[in-house]
């Protein structure tokens, strides 16, 4: 079989095997600026924001595959931990960051906003070594907020490989409580997703895409080709999802009636709105899944998202088809032939 073949049918069987679902739900919303997610959050009790325990929320970039000259807006990112007020007016953390707030200033306010800069390198160690930065940058930054009095809460949002640095946290020697992992796309690994069990998360929101080939295309088994060298580590691929476990939440996400691309989770402009709609994502998932037992693992979601623009379109287009067809059919005659 050639290569290209063996592509073609590679990918037909991974969109063909990952869309079953165990539980689905689904929400429909506008694309006008108001959004119901806005006017929840206005409508929330301040109150139930602690001022001694605010969120702190952490955005986490993933592999870097190209030069900075040509995707300067997306990847042009400070490395280390740095506020997103501190970003360049073009960067996209900065961006992904003011759009959140927008959506929901009460959970995701830019004055405790941060983004974490690492390598992006295709490799284990890359990661690792950026997990032992986020680690350091992290303690570093509890100590900040302890000498203002201050106990916060630690959101991390991830996407792709940044879903990875994270997970190595769990092998290091320090440890972390994370209050919330959310984590968009990220590839699962052999080296990591028996982390994700570690007590140090303690929600954890995974969502994913049926369509997003970039997720799984890692050779992971490839890495250590010239340890293991005449044999393959397996498997070759990353995978789609994590085992089951209580805490977790897996989301197959379809926008649209499709499944959106890898890239998509981070353009705060893309046809999918995923960033904007996330904060109204995990307030969905939240309420479908309470009434799942809390120490029972969690099957896997299907999260159906519809936009109103949408549904008008397909309704025209339902019309259109059917006016055209009766016209047709007056100008078509029908003839019956005895055989």
């Amino acid at each position: 079989m050639k290569i290209t073949q063996f592509l073609y049918a590679f990918v037909f069987t991974t969109i063909f095997f990952s869309a079953t679902a165990h539980y689905q739900f689904d929400f429909t919303f506008s694309e006008s600026p108001t959004n119901s997610t806005v006017q929840t959050a206005q409508n929330q009790n301040p109150n139930n924001i602690s001022t001694t325990q605010p969120w702190v929320t952490i955005w986490i970039h993933g592999t870097r595959f190209f030069s900075r000259p040509f995707f300067k807006k997306i990847l042009d990112i400070p490395l280390g931990l740095n506020k997103v007020t501190i970003l360049s007016d073009k960067c996209n953390n900065r961006h992904i960051a003011q759009t959140l707030c927008k959506e929901d200033p009460l959970h995701f306010s830019l004055k405790h906003f941060y983004s974490f800069g690492w390598s992006g390198f295709l490799s284990f160690h890359a990661r690792k070594q950026a997990a032992q930065e986020l680690s350091t940058a992290l303690q570093t930054l509890l100590s900040e907020y302890k000498q203002k009095e201050l106990q916060p809460k630690i959101r991390i949002i991830t996407h792709s490989h940044g879903g990875n640095v994270v997970l190595n946290l769990a092998g290091l020697k320090t440890i972390v409580t994370i209050d919330e992992l959310i984590l968009l796309a990220c590839p699962v690994q052999d080296q990591t997703k028996e982390f994700i069990k570690h007590s140090m998360f303690k929600e954890i929101l995974f969502v994913f895409s049926p369509w997003d080939m970039i997720q799984i295309l890692d050779p992971q088994g490839l890495y250590t080709l010239e340890e293991t060298w005449p044999n393959f580590a397996f498997p070759i691929f990353s995978e789609r999802t994590f085992p089951l476990q209580a805490n977790l939440i897996q989301l197959e996400l379809w926008y649209n009636n499709r499944g959106p691309m890898h890239i998509e989770f981070i353009l705060c402009d893309s046809l999918a709105h995923i960033v904007r709609l996330l904060p109204k994502i995990i307030i969905e998932t939240k309420k479908h899944f309470s009434s799942f037992s809390p120490t029972a693992p969690k099957p896997i979601g299907k999260l159906t998202i519809t936009s109103k623009k949408f549904l008008e379109w397909k309704e025209k287009t339902r019309n259109i088809l059917k006016t055209t067809s009766e016209k047709i059919q007056q100008y078509v005659k029908q003839y019956k032939i005895a055989l």
